[in-house]
């Protein structure tokens, strides 16, 4: 749900008045914190237009459980100071032009808060010139999971026009089941989207897919993609090439906003099915605060020569694709477990270049939510 207000303003470009709305998405938040945007809009804005003297205040009084700060930046460090359940926040001006500099509302659950716990903050924004504007969104207390993917533990072989299997593996190292996880596979140039499930969404001209599935991922269990999403060009070149995955709950998908605006595939549901290993609540909302082990790639070695007729995806829990090395499967904090574990959180825009190398890709896999500030103050 969208919690929005609106008032109209006078501007220095027109005289007529216009509208400015302030938005705030309900959400989910933890210990390690969650970003909730203050989406502003004004229609028809010119270029050059801002706000002077802009000043978020944000009550806790229904919700005593969180914290929460309003910064421009990411990573900035806001101007605030608290009384009682009131957070007030200067942010300054803020600009039609300047994407990177938007409000955002830091949300933290205290150290010890009931996951399921739920109330609504008062978030009152003003400005010079401007009534002030009040949204009410809700925030609920996440149960923190440990959801972690790992590289996949064999390079496999493929032609041109043939599929991939998935080999990336998912695990659930925490003590809470998780009702459901999203992956997201992003491939290089010589790799694609070559297949339709009913619960992916693709984008970026076919090198990236989100895929949503509802299993539930039970303490101390791997799992693995029974089918694949992915495949060889038919013009590819003999070579080497890689590809990227990230895993999030979905929940934290959700809260992101992430896969409402890209086109859906149609077709039979891709599934997770368990490997072997070892086996094993009201429904809360599930959200992992550590996401350096979310990160993965797999592998893939191009051969000569067209396939002459498309292989069929094969459960990826039994490849049938051939394995040129047998590593170790990874485990623990470090190596193959989120592809390093040192890779930041965001960073280059949702937009992956198709020539570029699996670390660069790695790196930007997560930076579609740096991408979704943009324009929380546009026209």
């Amino acid at each position: 749900m969208i919690i929005g207000a609106a008032v109209a303003i006078p501007t220095a470009a027109q005289a007529a008045p216009q509208d400015l709305t302030l938005t705030v998405k309900n959400g989910i938040t933890n210990e390690g914190g969650k970003e909730f945007p203050i989406y502003l809009r004004v229609p028809d804005m010119q270029e050059g237009f801002f706000i002077e003297d802009v000043r978020v205040a944000i009550d806790t009084t229904d919700i005593t459980s969180v914290t929460a700060l309003a910064t421009i930046a990411p990573g900035a460090t806001p101007k605030c100071t608290t009384a009682a359940t009131i957070t007030t926040c200067d942010l300054g001006s803020i600009g039609s032009a300047d994407d990177d500099a938007q409000p955002t509302m830091m949300v933290t659950a205290k150290p010890g808060a009931a996951p399921g716990t739920t109330g609504k903050l008062k978030v009152t924004l003003t400005a010079k010139g401007i009534e002030p504007l009040v949204v009410t969104p809700t925030v609920t207390v996440a149960e923190q999971v440990d959801l972690a993917i790992s590289d996949a533990p064999e390079t496999v072989e493929a032609k041109p026009g043939e599929l991939v299997p998935l080999g990336v593996r998912i695990t659930n190292r925490g003590t809470n089941a998780i009702p459901g996880v999203a992956l997201r596979i992003a491939g290089g140039d010589p790799l694609t989207r070559r297949s339709s499930f009913d619960n992916c969404y693709h984008l970026n001209d076919d090198f990236e897919t989100f895929c949503r599935f509802e299993t539930t991922l039970e303490p101390g269990k791997t799992y693995v993609v029974d089918g694949t999403v992915l495949g060889v060009r038919k013009d590819a070149k003999p070579g080497q090439d890689s590809y990227g995955a990230a895993v999030w709950t979905l929940d934290d998908i959700d809260h992101l906003g992430i896969m409402s605006d890209y086109p859906h595939d149609s077709g039979a549901p891709l599934k997770l099915v368990e490997l072997p290993g070892v086996a094993a609540a009201a429904r809360v909302p599930a959200s992992d605060p550590d996401s350096s082990d979310d990160l993965a790639k797999g592998k893939v070695t191009i051969l000569a020569g067209p396939s002459p007729t498309p292989s069929s995806p094969a459960p990826t829990a039994t490849p049938t694709a051939t394995p040129t090395t047998t590593p170790p499967v990874a485990g623990g904090d470090t190596g193959g477990e989120g592809g390093g574990g040192t890779l930041p959180i965001t960073g280059s825009p949702i937009g992956l270049i198709a020539t570029i190398g699996v670390s660069a890709l790695l790196i930007g896999i997560l930076g579609l939510v740096a991408t979704r500030r943009r324009a929380r103050f546009t026209a």
